[in-house]
């Protein structure tokens, strides 16, 4: 059976019978795993950031496709913050925005679920019950000389590693995109803050600080924005001495 909607011909991935059993699994998931963080052992997270993602694609889609259409080398990206607008439509459904051949925006949110299990189930082949966001939200830091001389890659590029975070929190962190560096200080308390740096202080592979502090970044331990006691020390002396 072909469908067409906001993604364009398609055939039908599953039967209806299997479409309610994975539709069932994906909520059984999401409700039994969901904590509200976008932690590395999170399911719940990434099956509902995924499809968040997916359905503000597809309802952007939706309504440009008259623009598309007239013009169809013209680059559309979903805008910032477009999850409101997707709130808003969801909930007054207005009929007049929706496109054809849905009869309703459950519709639309369905055929999206159902893409996103299709989607996820390719990236995670042992179920939808493996698909813990650490495993696509990975650290990774490339070292320039690296990409050119991949044999480097071991002494040069930082271990990768899943991590927390993603966009609009606290922790910015996505796959090629990451802060360089977090801190947070108040005056007059110094000595609690902290400071938060990818790779290390050093530019020399085989320093012992070219890795030092990596770790916490990764991890979010809060290490200290003050420097500690002096661990070598170096003098400039003159020619004539």
């Amino acid at each position: 059976m072909t469908e067409e909607g906001p993604f364009g011909d398609y055939t039908g991935y599953y039967s209806p019978v299997d479409r309610a059993a994975s539709r069932a699994e994906f909520r059984r998931l999401v409700d039994t795993t969901w904590t509200g963080k976008a932690s590395p052992d999170s399911v719940g997270y990434r099956l509902v950031r995924t499809y968040n993602v997916n359905l503000e694609r597809a309802v952007f889609d939706m309504l440009i496709g008259e623009a598309r259409a007239r013009y169809p080398n013209a680059e559309f990206r979903v805008p910032a913050h477009f999850s409101r607008a997707v709130s808003t439509l969801l909930d007054t459904e207005p009929a007049h925005l929706l496109a054809r051949p849905y009869a309703s925006w459950r519709e639309l949110q369905l055929e999206v679920l159902d893409r996103t299990i299709v989607e996820l189930e390719g990236q995670c082949p042992s179920g939808l019950r493996t698909c813990r966001w650490g495993d696509y939200d990975v650290v990774t830091i490339r070292h320039p000389l690296s990409r050119a001389l991949p044999f480097l890659s071991r002494w040069l590029d930082m271990p990768g590693a899943p991590t927390s975070g993603d966009n609009d929190m606290p922790r910015v962190h996505l796959p090629g995109f990451g802060a360089s560096e977090r801190f947070a200080v108040a005056p007059g308390h110094e000595t609690d803050s902290y400071l938060h740096m990818p790779a290390g202080q050093s530019g020399h592979p085989l320093s012992p600080y070219y890795r030092a502090g990596h770790e916490a970044w990764v991890d979010g331990k809060p290490t200290p924005f003050l420097p500690g006691p002096p661990q070598h020390r170096q003098q400039l002396v003159g020619a004539d001495r």
